[in-house]
């Protein structure tokens, strides 16, 4: 193999004949004996790239030491007129201001040959022929799309969690889709132990306020922490991409992946977990008193997680501004899971005011998104608030659901024609109500029966 290789063969000994001892690299100046290895490495590749092209790959370059950092910054140095290419990966999460490898990455982009490439997630169809590949089976479209969402793509995570399933298990996405690997959890468990102990404090209450979060409300959370050690703390958690901040919106960050949020979370105990939901509950109420409608959503959570009776009531009462907020910004799919809160937490008690209106708001949202075939949930939902306020007498919100526009559903013998006529039995003939209430009342006749008389 030409020259270098004695030089080389003095750690490596493979490299030398059975029958060749390989001199002794070591002199008096251990700098003279460290440019003579890295020269006969260098010329050792050169010869190997003259007679063919040369392919080296280095895995993992955030666990390389200093000095094999050095030796590949002399090396792309002094190959870059040789048909050799040096390609390095490594974990950007693990590499910091004053990691090893980030001296040699300043050092190596100066180079002209060298060109830096970030890779990305995978995408929707990349994982799911990661998992054909892992599984040896093509999984459903519904299992490749929820574990694309859950893993954001990333090729380990989805590796991970395909491993730990069966080709039956797979197919039951519904089931796994909550639970975290245990390899992919005692990778982020390892990650975060580099973190300080200030550090810590700040991504452990990050975790619980959500995968999104504001660093005044944060900050409000780490109150055991000076503003110097908090911002320390936090600028260290953006620095290690445990934590990124919003592209678009001041003071808003997130958690890097979904799984780093839920990792952290899951380290707390259930009580635990409940009293810190109850503080960040508290002050977001006291922060957003002012205009709660599109904050609703997060203190319907967090009252709901703190699982005190108080928590349970508020719970109900920000679901219920939620689900109709959300119905205001045609977000129907969140009004649904709002407005079904409201009703599973009511489902053992006598139907009340709140129920009602979670009935209504669900009915609502439901004829939004429900195949047609499924109506039929709508209109026994919203017939249920109606006959609570027609036993209550409340005009106002019998006449509401008289006009609400449900779709037909002759095919199930439901008339849409038949919550009008209810509401018309209930309001003054000579009213405005009865008036809009006939025009509703007759065009539901009309499109379900021909009758425009």
């Amino acid at each position: 193999m030409g020259a270098g290789l004695s030089e080389i063969s003095g750690i490596l000994p493979e490299l030398a004949g059975e029958s060749e001892q390989p001199p002794p690299l070591a002199t008096s100046d251990p700098e003279q004996t460290r440019f003579r290895l890295f020269v006969a490495v260098s010329n050792f590749l050169t010869n190997i790239g003259a007679t063919r092209p040369l392919v080296i790959v280095l895995d993992d370059l955030q666990w390389a030491d200093e000095s094999s950092l050095l030796l590949l910054e002399f090396i792309a140095r002094n190959l870059a007129t040789n048909p050799i290419m040096v390609i390095g990966t490594y974990r950007d999460v693990e590499v910091g201001g004053r990691h090893p490898l980030a001296r040699a990455l300043g050092g190596l982009i100066r180079e002209e040959v060298f060109q830096r490439i970030n890779m990305t997630g995978l995408a929707r169809g990349e994982v799911g022929e990661l998992i054909a590949s892992k599984s040896g089976v093509a999984a459903p479209d519904a299992a490749v799309n929820a574990l694309y969402h859950r893993t954001e793509g990333n090729p380990l995570f989805v590796g991970e969690v395909v491993g730990s399933l069966s080709p039956e298990q797979l197919a039951e996405h519904h089931i796994w889709l909550e639970n975290i690997p245990d390899a992919v959890r005692e990778m982020i468990i390892r990650r975060l132990s580099r973190l300080s102990d200030n550090c810590e404090i700040v991504v452990r209450n990050a975790s619980v306020v959500g995968r999104d979060f504001d660093l005044p409300l944060l900050e409000s959370l780490c109150s055991d922490l000076s503003e110097t050690e908090f911002l320390d703390a936090f600028d260290e958690a953006v620095a290690a991409r445990v934590i990124e901040s919003s592209p678009t919106i001041a003071q808003q960050f997130r958690f890097g992946h979904a799984l780093i949020q839920q990792a952290i979370y899951e380290e707390f105990s259930p009580m635990r977990r409940m009293r810190m939901h109850a503080n960040i509950a508290d002050a977001l109420e006291h922060r957003y008193q002012a205009g709660v409608e599109g904050h609703a959503a997060e203190l319907a959570h967090h009252f709901a997680e703190a699982g005190t009776s108080d928590g349970n009531e508020k719970a109900v009462n920000y679901s219920l501004i939620a689900g109709e907020y959300a119905l205001s910004t045609f977000a129907y799919e969140q009004a649904l899971i709002h407005f079904q809160r409201v009703v599973d937490s009511k489902v053992d008690l006598p139907i009340d005011d709140e129920t009602a209106r979670g009935l209504f708001g669900l009915g609502r949202a439901q004829s939004t998104v429900l195949p047609r075939q499924e109506l039929i949930n709508a209109h026994q939902n919203i017939s249920r608030a109606c006959e609570y306020y027609v036993g209550t007498g409340n005009t106002e919100q019998i006449v509401a659901i008289g006009e609400f526009p449900i779709i037909s559903l002759a095919e199930n013998a439901i008339s849409t024609g038949l919550l009008p006529a209810r509401a018309l039995e209930l309001v003054p003939a000579d009213s405005k109500d009865s008036g809009r209430l006939h025009g509703i009342y007759g065009r539901s006749l009309g499109m379900e029966g021909g009758d425009y008389r």
